[in-house]
């Protein structure tokens, strides 16, 4: 195969790694040119003096520059690096041989054409396809390696991906496939992802069978921490807050302070810009950063999200590039979906109050609000239940669509009320979320029915006197008194008292009319006593007192009145009493 290579080929990388002396101090190491290669070049590093290095060809030949040199070899020396440059190369193994026991950096590179990409994706969760990993692989994670040779045509075989630490050393070494269905000259296998950094390296062989290695020397860092951005359901629309949620987990063994930040390129990132996270092993939160899109559509924005633990001996951060382009709403289909509540729990029961109690008691409806569109722009209650309802939401971002989450919500209300309602918004609609509370609620006065009394009827105590004497007195009287005490059971006593006084007393008493009798009086003194224990009617105000006084002429009319009453008295006491 004829070499075409020019100045113009780029360099590619074969070896690159730290050169420890062997036993005795002789050590050697093997370097493979492919015939892709147009030139060869070895620099060796000796540390603390120029090395003395012994660099043969595959037949064994020493090769050197100068006159009894290889005229395609020519060497040089810059204080303690010696290099090396071979122009088309014999296709094969070169050897670096050392025979001291000295430590040295080496590192090979050639010019061709013959190179490789390497991706590293993950299966996707909700399908079989591949996706290629956002920012740094994870410690432990299984990944699939997908390798493109740039040459295939020139290639006979590619065997094998080999992972290497920063020195050079083999790490893992697994067997490459080809992938079947793709184009020509890809290849995949699966790997765990080491504790360390790692470079990437090819084995295989050329159209010629000769063994050729490609590596990348660029370190892959792998971390502890995972870094999930979740879709995002809207555009960046202009003027609007445009939320990036993510979720970050903590891969290592113990508790990890993790910084997350946001930075963009047209300065849309709102504040804070900065967050902090305290997780255990294997723990996770999902939080957010929120942008809010310029005045102007189509100004594209570099967002860079990354999580640095704070507190780990992996000091590495993950991190996720993505680009975001403003866009005029208007332009877009209109949102006919208006916000929605759903209620996930109820405390307390409004069974059995009356409109006289039901402050006594309230009901807590814990609730979740949501939106499918645009996202949540505005919660409020506007009732006018006073002190009787209370109504908190969490915090969130204006904007928040279902696919992002919810906004839990509590309403307090007490039980003289059937419903309370919350007005929902979003960029285009409004709708009432309807809490009940005491569906059976009808408003009206406070009614009390009294409880059944039981009356006890009043006891009567009654006597009457006649009394007369010989008194000359002319003045005749007649007394009534009624005393009323406190309501309730009590009793009733009535006096009656009939003073006669005169010449002919002897002769009331026998029943006869004296007519010449002066005069007469009669006392009447009725008093009803509650069963209160303050029977003093004057002193409560609940009692009167009656006296009447009548003083009468002593006259023929008004002794005979008095007479006919006293036989009238006198016969029913008879009556009643025989003897």
């Amino acid at each position: 195969m004829t070499k075409g290579g020019s100045s113009l080929d780029p360099e590619v990388t074969i070896v690159k790694l730290d050169f420890p002396g062997g036993f005795g101090g002789f050590s050697t190491l093997s370097v493979p040119a492919d015939s892709t290669i147009t030139k060869l070049i070895i620099k060796i590093d000796g540390i603390s003096a120029l090395p003395t290095s012994r660099i043969k060809d595959q037949n064994g030949n020493l090769l050197y520059a100068g006159a009894n040199g290889q005229t395609n070899v020519t060497e040089s020396d810059f204080g303690t690096v010696t290099l090396m440059e071979i122009v088309n190369p014999t296709p094969g193994l070169y050897f670096i041989e050392k025979n001291i026991n000295t430590y040295w950096k080496v590192e090979v590179r050639a010019v061709s054409e013959l190179d490789f990409s390497a991706q590293l994706m993950i299966s996707d969760a909700n399908s079989d396809t591949l996706t290629e990993i956002e920012g740094r692989p994870t410690v432990g994670e299984n990944v699939t390696v997908i390798v493109t040779v740039s040459l295939p045509e020139n290639v006979t075989s590619v065997s094998d991906l080999v992972l290497l630490n920063s020195k050079g050393t083999t790490l893992t070494n697994s067997k490459l496939q080809k992938y079947s269905g793709h184009k020509q000259g890809v290849y995949y296998c699966n790997v765990i992802i080491p504790p360390e950094d790692f470079q990437i390296a090819i084995d295989g062989e050329d159209g010629q069978a000769t063994q050729f290695r490609r590596l990348h020397t660029k370190l892959i860092s792998p971390v502890l921490i995972k870094l999930d951005i979740h879709p995002f359901p809207n555009p960046l629309y202009m003027g609007r807050n445009f939320i990036i949620q993510y979720t970050v987990t903590n891969l290592g063994a113990g508790l990890t302070e993790i910084l997350t930040s946001i930075r963009d390129s047209q300065q849309f990132a709102v504040i804070p810009f900065n967050k902090t996270h305290q997780l255990a092993a294997g723990a996770n939160i999902t939080d957010m950063f929120v942008l809010h899109g310029g005045a102007t559509p189509g100004i594209t924005t570099s967002v860079t999200i990354t999580a640095e633990p704070l507190t780990s001996g992996n000091s590495n951060f993950q991190y996720s590039i993505f680009s975001l382009t403003t866009e005029d709403p208007s332009n877009k289909t209109p949102d006919t979906t208006p916000p929605d509540c759903n209620i996930t729990k109820v405390i307390g029961s409004c069974s059995g109050v009356t409109q006289c109690d039901c402050n006594m008691t309230v009901v807590t409806t814990k609730l979740e609000i949501f939106d499918i569109g645009e996202g949540i722009k505005t919660i409020s209650y506007g009732g006018s239940g006073g002190n009787g309802v209370n109504f908190t939401h969490k915090p969130f971002i204006a904007g928040l669509e279902l696919s992002q989450g919810t906004v839990i919500a509590k309403l307090v209300a007490d039980c003289c009320r059937a419903s309370e309602d919350i007005t929902l918004t979003d960029w285009t609609s409004t709708s009432t979320c309807t809490v009940p509370v005491n569906p059976s609620w009808t408003p009206g006065p406070c009614t009390t029915t009294p409880p059944p009394t039981t009356t006890t009827g009043p006891t009567t105590d009654s006597s009457t006197s006649v009394t007369t004497d010989s008194s000359t007195s002319n003045a005749g009287t007649t007394s009534v008194r009624s005393t009323n005490g406190q309501t309730g059971g009590g009793s009733v006593t009535s006096t009656l008292s009939v003073t006669q006084t005169g010449s002919n007393a002897a002769a009331s008493q026998s029943g006869g009319v004296n007519p010449t009798s002066s005069s007469s009086a009669v006392t009447t003194t009725v008093t009803s006593a509650s069963s209160s224990s303050n029977s003093n009617g004057s002193e409560n105000g609940l009692s009167t007192t009656w006296k009447i006084v009548i003083a009468t002429s002593a006259t023929a009319i008004s002794v005979a009145a008095l007479f006919t009453g006293g036989i009238l008295l006198r016969k029913k006491f008879t009556s009643v009493s025989p003897n």
